[in-house]
């Protein structure tokens, strides 16, 4: 009996720069395996990412299902994550959301069969999102906020209610004691909240730190 396709709104990540491409969906596992395909082809239609790609090699990037949601939801979903993250890391070229984008289904097909080395079934990209970050292979440790420790930034960044996005909240966490600087602090409405006083602080000092797994 055929799986059933899992539809919803997904990244792709460079593990060694942050950056981040969105995208979404009706069928996440296919959208994968093509995007793969085309990169690792050079044939990916977005020139930042295959650049990057070539650069670091298959090993630095990380697929994740972000989300879940009805096909009629797909682009206005996509577009909060892309709203949520500034452009310079991200790797959409377009500053809107496509809606699960316009591929031929045959193409997808073939590109999925040509895919090779290790990827994920629509069952196993179920599991991997029903299960905590703590088990995943790519965990390294755990970001504290002052909200709380959480296993990941998507996680962090839900329990600060939109405040800060993932990306800003993994970059103070990974580098807790570079300084905020006067353009940082105008960029953030977050840190215009505290006033002008933490512009020379550190995220540290606010609260904002790794902690690497045992």
């Amino acid at each position: 009996m055929p799986q059933a396709k899992i539809c919803g709104v997904y990244a792709i990540e460079n593990t060694i720069t942050n950056r981040v491409y969105y995208g979404s969906a009706k069928d996440v596992a296919n959208r994968k395996a093509s995007h793969f395909w085309q990169l690792r082809n050079n044939r990916h239609k977005n020139h930042l990412i295959q650049a990057d790609f070539d650069a670091h090699g298959a090993d630095a990037f990380e697929f994740q299902l972000l989300e879940l949601t009805a096909v009629a939801d797909l682009r206005t979903v996509e577009q909060r994550y892309i709203d949520q993250t500034p452009a310079d890391i991200r790797y959409n070229l377009a500053p809107k959301a496509t809606g699960g984008g316009a591929q031929n289904e045959r193409t997808i097909e073939r590109m999925r069969r040509a895919h090779t080395g290790k990827r994920h079934t629509l069952e196993s990209i179920a599991k991997l999102k029903a299960r905590p970050a703590e088990t995943n292979g790519s965990f390294k440790g755990y970001y504290r906020t002052p909200e709380g420790l959480f296993a990941s930034s998507y996680e962090a960044a839900d329990a600060m209610g939109g405040a800060l996005n993932f990306t800003t909240i993994r970059r103070w966490c990974q580098n807790p004691d570079k300084k905020i600087t006067k353009q940082s602090f105008r960029k953030s409405a977050y840190l215009q909240g505290f006033g002008e006083r933490v512009i020379g602080m550190t995220p540290n000092e606010l609260g904002f730190n790794f902690d690497p797994k045992a």
